[in-house]
């Protein structure tokens, strides 16, 4: 049987968009992938193993709100190990490679807010945020990657 472990929209250290505010479907999605892509990476899910990250809107009663989930198959042992294992080790903070991709996302959003308001053509987006794909410039430090963005 598939279960579902909630991990939350971003690392339990950082603060995150809250349901109600304004901006929260923008933010929480750009911080739900943001932090998706950090547990791929740090806490990639074992070859074989019947488990995968995704991002669910979850009921509340006020308003549905966004979360990273683990779904896993806890039938399998090796599965219901792994979600256990993983939720005891969730990251507590953005790397640095996460940062990153939270400066990125939010500056392509930006410029795409622009272009839906009708205030900017989609040809005046810069180039390198053109591509939805986030890229992945060489550098360990949130300082070596940042000097990649313009």
């Amino acid at each position: 049987m598939r279960s579902l472990k909630c991990i939350g929209p971003t690392p339990p250290g950082e603060s995150a968009a809250q349901p109600g505010s304004p901006e929260y479907h923008v933010l929480s999605d750009l911080e739900c992938v943001v932090f998706r892509r950090q547990l791929q990476r740090t806490k990639p899910v074992p070859a074989g193993i019947k488990a995968a990250y995704s991002i669910r809107q979850l009921p509340d009663d006020l308003c549905p709100r966004r979360e990273v989930v683990l779904t896993f198959d806890d039938a399998d042992k090796s599965a219901a190990a792994f979600a256990s294992d993983m939720l005891e080790a969730v990251p507590i903070r953005w790397d640095a490679r996460a940062m990153f991709e939270l400066v990125w996302l939010s500056k392509r959003e930006k410029f795409y807010g622009e272009v839906r308001r009708g205030s900017m053509l989609e040809s005046d987006v810069p180039p390198q945020y053109r591509d939805p794909v986030i890229p992945q410039p060489p550098g360990e430090t949130l300082a070596e990657l940042l000097m990649t963005i313009h």
